[in-house]
């Protein structure tokens, strides 16, 4: 009825509109008119974003935010292995020292002054991720080292 027309505008609007907004880089913007959040995204949005274009068949847009992520985290190698090393020992990391949870569309880690703190982001990459290679998505080997 009208009300899966409605449904179905909407996703192919919404599919339209996140495709448009995309950053070269990849990246999606966690907002185009929010000025605190111009030009930046999260981890755990984007992937959010990359699963739902994913499902909605549209693998090429997820997997330049893919590429993207995997970039920045392998541009966080360094900051990840200290993590990983304190919670070997027992240690519970000090929140300074986390990776960050945003980074510019550019893959640079943002230098404005605020909180910057969210422990979900790297793993809601891999899930969407891994949604993506469920549905028969291409996953690059050269993604590879950012998921270990």
């Amino acid at each position: 009825g009208s009300a899966e027309l409605g449904t179905t505008s909407l996703v192919e609007t919404s599919v339209r509109l996140i495709a448009a907004l995309q950053d070269a880089s990849g990246a999606y913007p966690a907002s185009p008119t929010f000025s605190a959040y111009a030009g930046y995204c999260w981890l755990r949005d984007g992937a959010f974003i990359a699963d739902a274009m994913s499902a909605a068949g549209e693998f090429e847009s997820a997997e330049r935010f893919f590429a993207w992520c995997a970039h920045v985290i392998d541009s966080q190698t360094d900051v990840i292995g200290h993590v990983a090393r304190e919670r070997a020992a027992g240690r519970i990391p000090a929140q300074a020292t986390m990776p960050p949870t945003r980074f510019t569309l550019a893959g640079e880690v943002g230098t404005d002054h605020w909180w910057d703190f969210q422990t979900d982001g790297y793993g809601t990459w891999l899930w969407a991720l891994s949604e993506h290679e469920r549905r028969g998505g291409h996953v690059s080997d050269q993604w590879l080292s950012a998921v270990r």
